[in-house]
């Protein structure tokens, strides 16, 4: 599990904000690692939660592919892990936290 802020007060929590309670979690899907396709297909196409979410082309120029949901999604949701490539450079428009 990860750490995680609070979106309602900004304080560190651990997937529960004692004041405003659970964060919603929503872990990847699982996909066997027999799977044929794991040499072909991105992971990210094989474990995005299908149910609302899909890969995109972003509209960020230089970003590649993005995450989107077909549902307005409510603050303290978090999906994840992400497990991207790590960068140094930091004068980005948009990033993830990594802990």
């Amino acid at each position: 599990m990860e750490d995680d802020v609070c979106e309602e007060c900004g304080d560190y929590v651990f997937e529960y904000c004692a004041i405003h309670g659970p964060l919603l979690v929503i872990p990847d899907d699982k996909v066997s690692s027999k799977n044929k396709y794991w040499n072909v297909v991105p992971r990210a196409a094989l474990t995005v939660p299908h149910v609302f979410l899909h890969l995109a082309p972003s509209i960020i120029p230089g970003a590649g592919i993005g995450v989107f949901s077909t549902l307005t999604l409510p603050r303290g949701v978090r999906f994840g892990p992400y497990r991207g490539q790590r960068a140094t450079d930091l004068d980005s428009t948009y990033c993830w936290q990594v802990t």
